[in-house]
Order: structure tokens, then sequence, then C-alpha cells
């Protein structure tokens, strides 16, 4: 896989090239900032981890499915609260994905009465020796 490899860190020199050259170089880390980015890097990403595997062992699978489509509304909700505006593409897309949440939650199971109604009384009792 080095040739893989090769190509992947080629493009993302040539992202930084690119990045650096439209936006220029960026401002020296001065006091504190180097903490603060160390603490939100290991800290905060480690506790946010650690919470999430925690909850999401107690969920059922589907469930489980539909909360990565959630990662994308996160994101818009944070550009949304620093204030940005949701045009176009980004705010289709978080459109999009509460659909997608919305239509792929799992049903609630129907009470054994509207079962049996629609001639499906449930599964066959045991009969106990």
């Amino acid at each position: 896989m080095p040739v893989v490899e090769d190509r992947a860190k080629a493009h993302v020199q040539s992202c930084h090239l690119l990045a650096a050259a439209v936006e220029g170089a960026p401002p020296p880390l001065e006091g504190p900032t180097p903490l603060a980015f160390g603490n939100v890097t290991l800290v905060a990403t480690a506790l946010a981890f650690a919470c999430r595997f925690a909850g999401l062992r107690h969920l059922p699978a589907a469930t489980v499915g539909l909360l990565g489509l959630l990662n994308p509304l996160a994101g818009a909700a944070g550009h949304r609260a620093g204030r940005g505006r949701l045009r176009g593409a980004p705010g289709g897309g978080a459109g999009a994905g509460g659909g997608r949440v919305l239509l792929g939650r799992p049903r609630p199971p129907r009470p054994l009465a509207a079962r049996a109604a629609a001639g499906r009384p449930g599964l066959p009792r045991r009969r106990v020796p």
C-alpha cells in the first residue's frame, strides 16, 4: 500500500500549500492558546468519545445507525450557533439529514389488541406442563 500512502501524503501537502497560498500563514500561537488547543484535542475529545460509546452500548442497533446521520446536523448547528447562515447546499444538507433521521426512526410496537385486529395476534403461547 505504499503507493496509496504516497498519494494521500501528496494530496494533503497540496491542500496545505493551497490553503497557505489563499489564506496566508496562520497567526502565531501566544499565551494560553497552545494549552487550550491541547485541552480541546486531548482531554475534551477523550471525554466525548468515552461518553458517546458508553451510551451507545445501551441502544439498539437501528438507533446507533441513525445517530451517525446526526453528525452533519451537529456541524450545521455549530455553524449556525456561530452566527453563520445556512444557504444552498449546507442548508439543504442539514434539512436532508434531519429528514433521514425522522424517516429512519424505528416505529414503536403496536399494542397486542391492534395486532389481533389486523389478523396477527402475536406469538403463540407455550404450554407449561
